[in-house]
């Protein structure tokens, strides 16, 4: 599958908290694969059990990066 780069945007914002579930969740299954999480705009990112819910199953890179605080 490759490299996973999902990223926001200026007035980008997710609240997932009346639903239960995580505002991302994110998974990179192979061994080639690589996952990146970028905000450069302190998006408001909310999630009911975690704002950001990354999984590796591989040997990939994982990385992320937000300006604010986060339950990962």
């Amino acid at each position: 599958m490759g490299t996973v780069i999902p990223a926001t945007s200026p007035d980008f914002g997710i609240d997932t908290s009346n639903d239960g579930s995580d505002a991302f969740y994110l998974c990179a299954y192979s061994s080639a694969d690589s996952l990146y999480f970028t905000d450069k705009y302190q998006s408001q990112i909310t999630g009911a059990q975690k704002e950001i819910y990354a999984l590796n199953y591989g040997t990939g890179k994982v990385d992320i990066g937000h300006q604010a605080d986060l339950r990962c």
